[in-house]
């Protein structure tokens, strides 16, 4: 994790409005914690990364509110805003793969 922060830093240092998407087991097991000590990732998946990822690229493009994206994690103001992760697919020990 800390080697993405580094590289989201020099993104923002060269691009200061680009928008720094990451995901993974940290912000999955601790969103809060993971969200506060890498503030220059501005928005954090959980969860299965393939369908997480498409949905909140969809809604930042779209305009839509990250509200409804399940999953994501993200700033609003001051506060951190924690979506729950889908349910985990049950029967199976892989999830579907998503439709490409």
């Amino acid at each position: 994790m800390e080697n993405a922060a580094r590289i989201a830093r020099v993104v923002k240092e060269k691009s200061p409005e680009t928008l720094v998407l990451a995901g993974g087991p940290h912000v999955t097991a601790l969103p809060e914690e993971t969200f506060r000590r890498f503030p220059e990732i501005d928005f954090w998946h959980r969860g299965e990364g393939e369908a997480a990822l498409l949905d909140l690229l969809e809604a930042l493009e779209g305009g839509r509110n990250l509200y409804r994206v399940e999953s994501a994690v993200y700033r609003e103001g001051e506060a951190i805003r924690i979506k729950p992760p889908p349910e985990i697919h049950r029967g199976s020990r892989h999830p579907p793969l998503p439709g490409l």
